[in-house]
């Protein structure tokens, strides 16, 4: 398989290890480079190293991205509501679309129309669930991920990053295709390659410890609070949020990656080459949560460390990840072998 190290997206790094999940799914999903499959190399930090099966390069990748942004743009699951937190009709009504767009499949078949709708499955059940209401207002619970509140909405501030990477909306009307797609490939350069710089004016969703504070999500725009992330990383983290399906539990909504409390984010860190269906497993691994990893079981699943960092929240659901820390599973079953021996 050809190889292509990422050495922006660090897996030490929430934000960086969730863009590369998302790019993985990306790649996965669609096969542009036939079958991918994503590892990690320990170069001071843990480096994401993506392995395909057909030939492709840095700038083979990064025009791939850009060239599919239009349809990310206009999506269905994307363009229902400004936030999450909807009525419940309105999200039933979503899941409505998508049964009887199934429904319509049986006959049809189009394959087009299939990939669609399961994005859209897909990413409903990454946004949330009905089943289990918010506690303030009878309305959805999101994600664990959501971490905006007050005026800020979260559908609304993933469309508009959505919109500044796409190639057929420009950024002034002045600018000429050839610069908006300059533009366009230093804005996932930079996050791929890094370093990341930090100056585009758009949130990072509370998922950056780099550039989001407790209170950064306030109700000022991003435009007034200044350049504040990595816009393309942010954008391929999103894509992952279908590997983190939220799951009504005992009447609590469990996030897939998030313990029980909701406090802490983990997820493992790897080095053999992996399929998007294996991380899928290794992120709902029961004993991802155990403290500290049970060894055994992740270590023989090819686990090197599992990485975990705190969610922080204020009384309105405004939150944010902070630094992560990592324990080894190797230095875990290398301890319980000596207590056994």
């Amino acid at each position: 398989m050809k190889t292509l190290r990422l050495n922006g997206l660090s897996g030490s790094h929430p934000l960086g290890a969730m863009a590369a999940f998302g790019l993985l799914r990306i790649l996965s999903l669609e096969k542009p480079f036939g079958i991918a499959k994503l590892a990690w190399v320990f170069d001071g930090d843990w480096r994401a190293e993506l392995h395909c099966a057909n030939e492709f390069g840095e700038q083979q990748l990064v025009a791939y991205l850009i060239q599919r942004q239009p349809r990310r743009v206009t999506a269905p699951w994307l363009d229902w509501h400004d936030d999450i937190k909807s009525s419940v009709p309105m999200f039933r009504g979503e899941w409505l679309k998508v049964v009887a767009g199934y429904g319509e499949q049986i006959t049809d078949h189009d394959e087009n129309t299939l990939f669609e709708l399961n994005e859209h499955a897909a990413f409903l059940t990454g946004f949330g669930s009905e089943v289990v209401l918010a506690k303030s207002k009878p309305e959805v619970k999101p994600t664990g991920f959501h971490m905006t509140a007050g005026q800020q909405r979260f559908l609304k501030n993933v469309k508009e990053l959505a919109s500044s990477l796409d190639p057929n909306q420009r950024s002034s009307k002045r600018q000429k295709e050839s610069e908006r797609l300059e533009e366009l490939q230093d804005a996932y350069l930079t996050a791929i390659r890094g370093p990341w710089t930090y100056k585009d004016s758009f949130h990072s969703l509370g998922w950056d410890p780099a550039t989001e504070g407790l209170y950064a999500l306030s109700d000022r725009s991003p435009s007034d609070a200044g350049p504040t992330s990595v816009r393309a990383a942010v954008w391929l983290a999103f894509e992952s949020l279908p590997l983190f399906p939220a799951i009504p539990v005992s009447n609590v909504l469990h996030t897939t990656g998030f313990d029980r409390s909701g406090q802490h984010l983990r997820w493992p860190i790897w080095d053999d080459a992996i399929s998007v269906e294996t991380l899928r497993c290794l992120l709902s691994h029961p004993e991802l949560h155990q403290q500290p990893p049970e060894s055994n079981q992740l270590g023989n699943r090819g686990v090197r460390v599992v990485m975990t960092c705190p969610c922080v929240r204020d009384a309105n659901g405004r939150g944010t990840l902070r630094n992560a820390i990592g324990v080894s599973c190797e230095e875990n079953t290398l301890e319980k072998e000596n207590r056994n021996g």
